[in-house]
């Protein structure tokens, strides 16, 4: 009886989630944000760095599309440009401070010829980062 229930219980979670979403969470596919501290910087001089970010475990994350949002505060005179898989931040700082915000990304597969409604096991995260200014 055990193993009829076990049975009728993995029939059920792969109908509700389907087999895809199983094997990509298994071989944990899903976003990654690189999360190495950026760089300090100084009032009145050029600041530059980036946060990049991929596919985990998938050798195609170039065939997925990226869309980042930030969420908070950037030291006033930075900006930032988005790159495909890298946001850009840049600019020259007028203000010291720490500048503290969230970084989150969102993933789709972009097949050209079909849609995956989730291609990997999440389809987005989000990572905390911060910029000090001296």
């Amino acid at each position: 009886m055990k193993t009829i229930t076990k049975f009728v219980i993995f029939i059920g979670v792969i109908l509700s989630f389907g087999c895809d979403e199983i094997v990509e969470c298994l071989l944990k596919i899903e976003p990654e944000i690189h999360t190495e501290p950026l760089q300090t910087g100084a009032t009145y001089s050029e600041y530059f760095d980036t946060i990049t970010a991929e596919v985990k475990n998938d050798a195609n994350d170039n065939d997925y599309d990226y869309f980042f949002e930030i969420r908070g505060a950037l030291p006033p005179g930075i900006t930032y440009d988005i790159n495909y898989r890298e946001i850009v931040f840049y600019g020259i700082p007028i203000e010291a401070g720490i500048y503290r915000f969230e970084v989150k990304l969102t993933v789709e597969l972009n097949t050209y010829d079909e849609y995956d409604p989730s291609p990997t096991c999440g389809d987005s995260i989000s990572e905390p980062f911060e910029i000090r200014i001296q």
